[in-house]
């Protein structure tokens, strides 16, 4: 697993015992852990997998966007 999915992890875990501890405290203060959380979420997905899969990505896709070369 790399770095960045065991900061999620671990962000995941202390967000669920936050909320849950944070019983008493205001409705917006929970809404607006969890928001963050989301959004750590999202930025996350938006690079499933870490710099390995994106240079396999890039690798495939220059591949596949290469001219061919044709014998007349």
């Amino acid at each position: 697993m790399t770095p960045e999915g065991w900061a999620v992890t671990v962000a995941f875990g202390a967000v669920a015992t936050a909320i849950r501890q944070w019983e008493s405290r205001p409705r917006w203060a929970r809404l607006a852990v969890f928001a963050a959380f989301l959004l750590i979420l999202v930025l996350k997905g938006t690079q499933p997998g870490g710099a390995r899969a994106r240079a396999d990505f890039e690798a495939a896709r220059k591949a596949a966007t290469a001219p061919v070369a044709v014998n007349p």
